[in-house]
C-alpha cells in the first residue's frame, strides 16, 4: 500500500517531520535561556563560595601523592626513545 503512494507525499511529510521538529527544538532552547537568565536565590552565591573554599584544589596535591608523574630519562634511553621514533617502531 505504502509503495503505491506518490513520492511528492513522502517529501511533504519529510518536510512537515522537519519543522515540526526544528519548532520543538527552538521551543525548548528558549525555556532554556529563560531559566538559565533567572537570578539565583539569595544565599546562593556565599553557599558555592563556601564550599569551593573548604576543598582542596586537586591540582596542588596530586603531585605530592603521586611521585611517578615525573618521567627522568637517561641519555641511552632518550637515544633509544629516538631511534625507535624514527624507525617508526
Amino acid at each position: 500500500m505504502i509503495a503505491s503512494w506518490d513520492p511528492v507525499t513522502f517529501v511533504a511529510a519529510g518536510l512537515g517531520l522537519a519543522l515540526l521538529t526544528v519548532w520543538a527544538l527552538l521551543t525548548v532552547v528558549g525555556r532554556v535561556r529563560h531559566h538559565r537568565s533567572a537570578p539565583l536565590p539569595p544565599g546562593t552565591e556565599a553557599l558555592v563560595w563556601s564550599i569551593t573554599e573548604c576543598l582542596p584544589d586537586p591540582r596542588n596535591h596530586v603531585v605530592l601523592k603521586d611521585p611517578t608523574s615525573e618521567m627522568r630519562l637517561t641519555d641511552a634511553e632518550r637515544r633509544r626513545a629516538a631511534e625507535r621514533a624514527a624507525a617508526g617502531v
